[in-house]
């Protein structure tokens, strides 16, 4: 299993980050409209309206790279009652739909031209159904219907902790590692193995 406590680490530093950049653009965003708003002369006026849709720009960019949609969720912990795995066409078409449990179809095949996602439906202790998505094809693969699913706060990506597996997405980054492995292959989060 992967080390839940650097897991923690990890996102309680980017947490950190993302407040520090989000809240300095927002301090220059309500700084310049403040000086808009006093109307000192003209120019400064003029230049506190035109500096705000910049600042939006990287306050929304700093959003996306940062993931903070993601990054400010909490733990996730539930049942797997339902599977959809998902195609996003290259042309511009919507998604084909299918469900994870259906008979092998061109959707399986590493040179098919679309992009394999996925979604997961977890039952929570409460009976309410929270939806995982954006999950990869080798996530779903991994995952079964009964299964018990940790998605650790600030995370992305669940792990299994109902049964014993060899191989489990890393929740930080979703590369797919041995469990056998020291870390994980592609951000190096640590990885415990069974009996120590």
């Amino acid at each position: 299993m992967y080390d839940s406590k650097e897991i923690e680490k990890l996102v309680n530093a980017k947490r950190k980050n993302f407040y520090i950049k989000a809240s300095v653009i927002l301090c220059v965003m309500i700084t310049s409209l403040v000086l808009s708003l006093i109307g000192l002369n003209d120019t400064i006026t003029v230049l506190g309206v035109v500096a705000e849709f910049p600042l939006l720009y990287f306050l929304v960019k700093t959003w996306n790279k940062s993931e903070a949609k993601v990054l400010l969720k909490g733990e996730i912990k539930g049942k797997n009652i339902k599977e959809i795995e998902y195609g996003i066409q290259n042309d511009g078409q919507p998604p084909i739909f299918r469900w994870s449990n259906t008979p092998n179809t061109y959707a399986n095949r590493k040179t098919h031209p679309r992009r394999l996602n996925g979604n997961v439906y977890l039952e929570l202790d409460n009976g309410s159904v929270k939806e995982i998505t954006g999950l990869y094809k080798s996530h779903i693969d991994i995952y079964e219907e009964g299964d018990i699913l940790l998605k650790y706060a600030g995370t992305k990506y669940p792990v299994v902790l109902s049964r014993k597996i060899d191989i489990q997405p890393c929740p930080i980054c979703g590369e797919v590692n041995d469990m056998s492995a020291d870390a994980c292959h592609n951000c190096g989060l640590g990885i415990i193995k069974n009996g120590k």
